[in-house]
């Protein structure tokens, strides 16, 4: 469950960046591996849930660090 709200997290700050894993495009073959990895062991529907929440806490996490 960490993986995927990780990912979440990561999709967020990417999206601020304008550009998917910006400076470690390498990285992406790892990524899709432990993605795939993590939707095996939690099943689709709770790996969606779980990105989805990192997605809203990397927003958040974005959102304290203007603010500031």
């Amino acid at each position: 469950m960490g993986a995927a709200h990780a990912y979440g997290a990561g999709h967020a700050h990417w999206q601020a960046v304008g550009h998917p894993q910006r400076g470690a495009p390498e990285l992406g073959p790892v990524r899709a591996e432990f993605e795939r990895t993590a939707r095996s062991v939690l099943g689709d529907r709770a790996y969606e849930e779980a990105f989805e929440e990192g997605v809203r806490h990397g927003h958040a996490q974005r959102g304290r660090s203007h603010a500031t």
